[in-house]
């Protein structure tokens, strides 16, 4: 059984929802993850998320240095 994630105040949050149900359609094979990560970004609004997200699946797509690319994006954004 999955544990539910929650907020530091014990709540739900949209956040865990959307994650928990990503994670649950990558499981069951419904959907692929950047179907899916394309989808969460679209829902968050969260325009550091969307740069993330492009990087992701551009490396993905193409075969790029995945952690490297993450690692400096990151560093960028701080």
């Amino acid at each position: 059984m999955r544990r539910r994630r929650q907020n530091s105040h014990g709540n739900r949050s949209l956040f865990a929802d959307m994650t928990e149900a990503m994670v649950r359609a990558m499981e069951e094979g419904n959907a692929s993850e950047i179907d899916l990560l394309q989808n969460f970004v679209m829902k968050c609004g969260f325009p550091e998320l969307k740069q993330m997200a492009s990087i992701y699946i551009l490396c993905i797509q193409t075969g790029g240095n995945l952690p490297k690319a993450m690692m400096e994006t990151s560093d960028a954004m701080l």
